[in-house]
């Protein structure tokens, strides 16, 4: 039988500073992994808080053999949430997104954060405790999520809305957004704390959301504003929290939820994805591109494809244009001839299977291709604004609502003086690194919709980048 994993949780050092008692910090996170490893049926890992004696370094990075993993700015308001059992504060994530445990006052609320965290980075890849021992108690299915809110809060979040309807919308906007078939439920529960709503997804307990403080409402906010509180658990979304009046322009609390929701669901999209989740995605790419999925699946089998399609999920991509999938794998993987053939068509002579990372990058591409003919109207070149790599490099290590607000105020100013540029006159384009993608587009989402956030490693070969003006957020 292998041993354990090692866990190494790594901190800056300010918030290695700010715990008191590190050794009890130490306990504390390794007993909460081991029960979370208990209810997985793994084996709980060996587990060392460091000092991280980077330069530069995250706040927070946990390390298992040569992988290494850092919160995302969703997962450091739930936890600092659950932590302080309120929501931080934009003045606390100000200069840091850990600032909000950095200024706990109880050195015990530090600690649950970083455990937390931990525990955030664990239930999103569970594979890092290694292999399953024995059998999870909880056997729902891994596409089903199901959202906890008290009965109480049932009235504040969705007032005449009938919340199967809304788990209905929910399930529809979380395929939209994934394009994995999902069943979401949402229960009302009288024993469930009132101000959170728990969620579960593939059997997991999440860390609770956040709600909204009993007899307030969400309006918009500038960052300037004082009572200011994240929306929907990215610290980027702000909104000011104030006294229920019918009369102000109000964004529904159901909406925050959902946004939080589909923040959470996307980081844990690889877990959707079981067998049952599988057969009914390619049950419905069935009744609107039967051929081109019969013959992805003939060129590398149901195996192969359910890699694909993970791999995917696992870097963030949208699946939910499956034909588009299924045409580039048939691009990719030709049907082979026999040697001493002449190829005709969509035929090769057999030299292989085929590279799993070149056709990862093939397929992306062609996802991405599809977006930049929309923008450029099948042209070859197509206009972008590019950002700092300086801020990008920035981004990946952490995003505090300072940082976050350099790229918004540049890209505020390039709304009120461009409208884009042929076949894009009606939107703005920027390019960024993929590893900061997903992050750049949840920050612009909101304020500016006109705003289509591409990777450089979707751009397919055939187009010309032209950057247009200096890098934003320089």
């Amino acid at each position: 039988m292998s041993e354990p994993p090692s866990f190494t949780v790594a901190l800056r050092r300010d918030l290695w500073t700010a715990l008191a008692d590190r050794d009890r910090a130490q306990a504390e996170l390794r007993a909460a992994i081991a029960a979370f490893a208990h209810r997985l049926g793994a084996e709980p890992p060996g587990v060392a808080l460091i000092l991280n004696p980077a330069g530069d370094p995250p706040p927070l990075r946990l390390t298992v053999g040569d992988v290494g993993r850092t919160p995302s700015v969703s997962s450091w308001v739930r936890a600092s949430a659950a932590a302080l059992h309120r929501l931080p504060r934009a003045a606390d994530l100000e200069r840091s997104v850990a600032g909000a445990l950095l200024a706990a006052t109880d050195p015990g609320q530090r600690v649950a954060g970083i455990t937390e965290l931990c525990l955030e980075l664990v239930r999103a890849d569970p594979e890092l405790l290694g292999p399953r021992t024995g059998c999870a108690p909880d056997n729902d299915p891994a596409n089903r999520i199901i959202v906890t809110v008290h009965d109480d809060d049932v009235a504040t979040l969705f007032a005449a809305t009938d919340p199967e309807a809304l788990g209905s919308e929910l399930a529809r906007l979380v395929w939209e957004t994934t394009g994995i078939p999902s069943a979401l439920q949402i229960a009302i529960d009288a024993g469930h704390p009132r101000g959170s709503a728990g969620v579960r997804i593939a059997g997991i307990d999440e860390c609770p959301i956040p709600l909204l403080p009993e007899g307030h409402v969400l309006t918009g906010a500038q960052v300037s504003d004082e009572a200011v509180v994240p929306v929907a658990g990215n610290t980027l979304w702000l909104a000011r929290t104030d006294q229920l009046d019918p009369d102000l322009a109000r964004i529904d609390p159901s909406w925050a939820l959902a946004a939080s929701l589909l923040d959470l669901v996307r980081e844990r999209a690889p877990r959707l994805l079981c067998r049952p989740a599988l057969d009914e995605l390619y049950r419905l790419a069935g009744g609107t591109c039967r051929g081109t999925l019969t013959m992805a699946v003939r060129r590398l089998g149901r195996a192969g494809l359910d890699a694909l399609v993970a791999a995917l999920v696992r870097h963030g991509t949208p699946i939910s244009d499956f034909r588009c999938v299924c045409q580039a794998v048939t691009e990719f993987t030709p049907t082979a001839a026999s040697p001493g053939s002449i190829a005709f068509g969509n035929t090769s002579i057999a030299t292989g299977p085929a590279s799993p990372d070149a056709l990862l990058a093939f397929v992306r591409i062609g996802l991405g291709a599809r977006i930049v003919a929309m923008l450029s109207d099948g042209e070859a070149a197509l206009p972008a604004h590019l950002v700092d790599p300086v801020w990008m490099a920035r981004a990946q290590r952490e995003m505090s609502a300072a940082h976050g607000e350099r790229l918004r105020a540049a890209v505020r100013a390039l709304s009120a003086s461009a409208t884009g540029y042929g076949g894009t006159r009606w939107r703005i384009v920027v390019v960024v690194e993929l590893a900061v993608r997903a992050l750049v587009a949840d920050l612009l989402r909101l304020e500016f919709p006109h705003v289509t956030v591409v990777a450089f490693d979707e751009l397919p070969p055939w187009v010309e980048l032209q950057p247009v003006g200096a890098p934003l957020a320089s």
